[in-house]
């Protein structure tokens, strides 16, 4: 549903904004401050890549992530999200089910389930999770580092080590991969 929903909205701007390359500072002039801003989050929304992948862990993209879910108020549980047997626990190892289930509901519920198999165990944890707000560790929102807040921004060469520690650009985002 994001997915087609986020299609949606690129259509939507795809059809907002001239083809010709030259136009397009005239029609973000003409756009108010809030359909610049709406645009402004759909093209970083399309450039976002929180996904943990145990094989990939460039530590910037993560970090840059965090910092903008922060900035924006994003509350995962708050807009719906629920550990389901289809969203998370059948995806998990029982011992993750278990972990789950003790954080959000303590010690005794997970043991009533511990000896089931995982299916069943799944479809249990989902009623017991259900409506606790519990999100897996990669979906909970960090506490901000308050000293990153209080440092000067870099210059020179240290800005370009900070700059260097983020992502380099996605091939198709390149101008030569448009040719």
């Amino acid at each position: 549903a994001a997915a087609k929903a986020f299609e949606a909205r690129h259509a939507e701007w795809a059809a907002r904004l001239p083809d010709n390359p030259g136009e397009l500072w005239g029609a973000l002039e003409a756009m108010s401050a809030e359909d610049r801003m709406a645009l402004l989050a759909h093209c970083v929304s399309r450039s976002v890549h929180a996904v943990v992948e145990s094989w990939n862990r460039p530590p910037g993209r993560l970090r840059h992530a965090d910092a903008l879910a922060r900035a924006v108020g994003l509350d995962i549980a708050a807009a719906g999200w629920e550990p389901t047997e289809d969203t998370y626990l059948n995806r998990v190892l029982k011992a993750r089910i278990l972990e789950a289930v003790r954080e959000a509901k303590g010690e005794r519920p997970a043991a009533r389930i511990e000896h089931l198999r995982k299916t069943d165990m799944a479809k249990a944890a989902a009623r017991l999770l259900e409506g606790t707000g519990w999100l897996p560790e990669p979906l909970r929102m960090p506490d901000p580092q308050p000293q990153e807040a209080m440092e000067p921004a870099p210059e020179g060469e240290a800005a370009v080590a900070v700059a260097n520690d983020c992502d380099p650009p996605r091939e198709e985002f390149l101008p030569e991969a448009a040719e």
